[in-house]
């Protein structure tokens, strides 16, 4: 892992010691795995992301991507429906 990545990754996990709801500090450890081929990973904190700053549409249209190159139909329905209802309008 490059040293930046590395640095940031350490900086969101401190930041996630003081308060587990930081959604800022789950979205970018989610795109981390997400480019460490994570996947599993990515998804776990992109869902934490949603439930703690759910105004990142930027974490729902990640975790939609994640969802439909996983094939993950039943979960990619869930947080569509779960979108809609949020935002008043499909999820892209």
């Amino acid at each position: 892992m490059p040293q930046a990545q590395a640095a940031a990754r350490s900086a969101c996990m401190q930041s996630l010691k003081l308060d587990p709801n930081q959604g800022r500090a789950h979205y970018v450890l989610a795109v981390l795995d997400e480019g460490a081929y994570r996947k599993a990973d990515a998804i776990a904190h992109l869902e934490k992301a949603i439930v703690t700053d759910a105004a990142n549409v930027d974490a729902w249209h990640r975790l939609a991507k994640l969802y439909r190159g996983l094939h993950m139909t039943a979960a990619l329905d869930g947080v569509a429906a779960k979108y809609q209802a949020r935002f008043g309008k499909p999820l892209p």
